[in-house]
């Protein structure tokens, strides 16, 4: 009997501490958990590093944007897209983080973009005379997935409040979570396939315009080539002063020749022909 005693007695006490190591492991795993971050934010943070490249990359490749319905050039187009590319990198610092104001932030900066691409198309016929007809292939695909991106991406962030909010969140994958990653992977893939076609066709044509144009001026004088030109309608009329401005880099002419040119894409062109 005594025995029987002694081994129950052993037994009440394994099964405490097993109850106190079943603990300190769950302890640990919630420690774990508050450093992983989900896979729908996870992807999130991917497609912000694109975005803030991609506003990045217009600091340097372009002097113009839409926003809000306005074409902006120059120095404030260059500016506001210096704001967004450092407002990203905070919302990409504080989805890591887990920052709490970042909620809000990246909410308002998503429902902003989403305000102005929706805007933009609703005005395009106001703003497409200062725009290439043979860039409208791209732009208005370009606006309208990123209005659905920007809307999923709205949607997203808003089920995701107590990923900010919370010490620890679940890392099982949800239904918004699914939704959101197979979503925006096809609306990138979209993006990426009309941009880099859109792009490649309209180079193509641009240079084969342009190298007829230098043909016909070839053998003219500067003031039979402006002729020309000045017969020529809508793009086919830019993109001979382009040509026209390369043949005659002079000083007195460039100034008098990218004047003429109506588009604000083809008069930056222009200017950076002769640089």
């Amino acid at each position: 009997m005594g025995r029987k005693v002694i081994k129950r007695g052993k037994s009440k006490h394994s099964s405490s501490s097993t109850k106190k190591k079943t603990k300190k492991l769950s302890k640990e795993t919630l420690k774990k958990t508050d450093c992983k971050i989900p896979k729908g934010i996870r992807v999130l943070i991917y497609y912000s590093i694109i975005l803030s490249l991609f506003y990045l990359s217009l600091l340097f490749q372009s002097d113009m944007g839409v926003f809000f319905g306005f074409l902006i050039t120059g120095i404030f187009a260059k500016t506001l897209n210096f704001i967004f590319f450092l407002l990203i990198l905070v919302i990409i610092f504080g989805l890591i983080k887990k920052i709490k104001w970042t909620y809000y932030l990246t909410l308002s900066i998503y429902f902003l973009s989403l305000l102005s691409s929706f805007i933009s198309i609703l005005s395009w016929n106001e703003i497409q005379n200062s725009i290439l007809s043979s860039l409208t292939i791209i732009i208005i695909p370009t606006i309208i997935l990123s209005i659905l991106i920007n809307g999923l991406t709205f949607w997203y962030i808003l089920t995701k409040k107590d990923y900010f909010f919370l010490k620890t969140v679940s890392l099982k994958e949800t239904k918004e979570d699914k939704i959101f990653i197979y979503s925006i992977n096809i609306f990138l893939l979209l993006t990426f396939i009309i941009i880099v076609g859109s792009m490649i066709n309209f180079t193509v044509r641009i240079t084969n315009t342009i190298d007829e144009l230098m043909i016909k001026i070839n053998n003219q004088s500067f003031t039979e080539s402006l002729f020309y030109c000045d017969d020529l309608v809508d793009e086919d009329k830019d993109l001979c002063y382009v040509a026209l401005v390369t043949k005659h880099s002079d000083e007195n002419y460039i100034s008098r020749i990218c004047n003429k040119i109506e588009s604000n894409f083809y008069k930056f062109t222009c200017y950076r022909a002769i640089e």
